[in-house]
């Protein structure tokens, strides 16, 4: 089952109810995550240094992997893939393009989505009625 957010722009409450979701989500399924974004240089954003602190944020972007409470995290973009899967893709300020991709990849056990925009959140509830608001 898909899980969004109703968020807009950066919003670090949204980033977490992500994170939890994903982690509780990976963790139950005995999974990795799979933090998805549009570009490694969206990888240090104010939101997530928020959440895990500077010098984590710089790691994780490093390695492209971290472990957040217990789970770990593979960062990818959709042209740099690093797992095999399958995995919980937790997907941030991707367009709604990119998220039908991640949505048919195999790898994809289930997925979070960290909406950006308003126009993102109506579309995006439009195409998939099922998925839950966090």
């Amino acid at each position: 089952m898909p899980f969004h957010t109703k968020s807009h722009g950066v919003d670090v409450g949204a980033l977490r109810r992500g994170i939890v979701k994903a982690t509780a989500l990976a963790k139950a399924a005995g999974l990795d995550v799979i933090y998805l974004l549009p570009s490694f240089a969206n990888a240090d954003g104010d939101a997530l240094v928020e959440l895990i602190g500077k010098s984590a944020v710089e790691t994780f972007k490093k390695n492209r992997e971290t472990t957040i409470n217990g789970v770990r995290f593979h960062m990818e973009t959709a042209l740099k893939k690093r797992t095999a899967g399958p995995a919980i893709v937790l997907a941030m300020n991707i367009s709604l393009e990119q998220l039908t991709k991640a949505q048919a990849d195999h790898r994809t056990a289930d997925l979070v989505y960290i909406i950006w925009s308003d126009v993102e959140l109506a579309q995006y509830e439009a195409a998939n009625p099922s998925s839950v608001a966090i």
